[in-house]
């Protein structure tokens, strides 16, 4: 962590519900944002008439803490929190088991994505990006978190591994794919950066979660203001891991 936020700043900045409506706002962005709603038990039932997989997520939190995984089949629906799966839920008791876990905290909804899978378990990629000494914004660092078996998030905290971004994408692209996916990501992740950093101009460093569809179609889960530098030193090649702590000096 950077350290460089006050308690009002990051309090400001943490909400997932306001950063997805900053995001959602720019034309060039929408379509690498999943819909997004925040959470009732009437706006729940119309998002999985429209999707038969929702997210639904604190609107401030970390480490992957509170998320439910909601999917329907047919007319049932199965609820996946933590390493719990509960399957064949009719609507009533559905709503009633969300209503509890949720309680007084507001929540929001996230269409799910099908991501793609390393070896049976879903992944998404960790992008980081940061202010340079002129303060532009740079792409800094990227790799993937594979979730651990059986559950439906890719937190560190919650057992996902770490890996390096080709060795997941190997099996699903091609080189030249490759090379574009890498393309778009930095240019979605430093054009979202410019955006954010007009409405919170402190902010001098940012992680991305993206999941990739079956296209290598991006979509951003999760915009983090303090990404841990932690989870790179876990890649063969520590190059990134060192970038970001030099980056980090240029902002102190």
């Amino acid at each position: 962590m950077t350290g460089k936020l006050t308690k009002k700043q990051y309090r400001a900045a943490s909400s997932k519900w306001r950063k997805t409506i900053l995001l959602q706002r720019k034309k060039t962005l929408r379509r690498f944002i999943p819909p997004t709603r925040l959470y009732s038990s009437h706006a729940l039932v119309s998002m999985l008439t429209f999707y038969h997989l929702v997210y639904v997520k604190p609107v401030r939190g970390s480490h992957g803490d509170g998320i439910m995984r909601i999917e329907r089949t047919g007319s049932r629906y199965s609820l996946h929190h933590g390493s719990v799966i509960t399957r064949s839920l009719p609507l009533n008791k559905l709503l009633q088991i969300v209503r509890k876990k949720t309680g007084r905290r507001p929540y929001l909804m996230q269409r799910g994505i099908a991501m793609l899978k390393h070896r049976g378990r879903i992944f998404d990629l960790r992008v980081v990006v940061q202010l340079d000494r002129s303060k532009s914004w740079r792409m800094t660092g990227m790799l993937a978190r594979v979730a651990k078996h059986g559950r439906a998030v890719t937190n560190g905290a919650q057992g996902a591994s770490i890996h390096p971004v080709d060795s997941v994408l190997a099996a699903h692209a091609g080189s030249a794919s490759q090379t574009r996916t890498r393309a778009t990501l930095q240019q979605l992740c430093l054009s979202a950066a410019l955006e954010l950093r007009r409405n919170f101009p402190y902010l001098t460093e940012l992680g991305f979660d993206i999941a990739l569809d079956s296209k290598l179609h991006p979509w951003v889960l999760e915009v983090n203001v303090r990404p841990e530098s932690i989870p790179f030193t876990r890649l063969p090649d520590k190059t990134m891991y060192r970038r970001i702590l030099q980056y980090r000096r240029f902002n102190r």
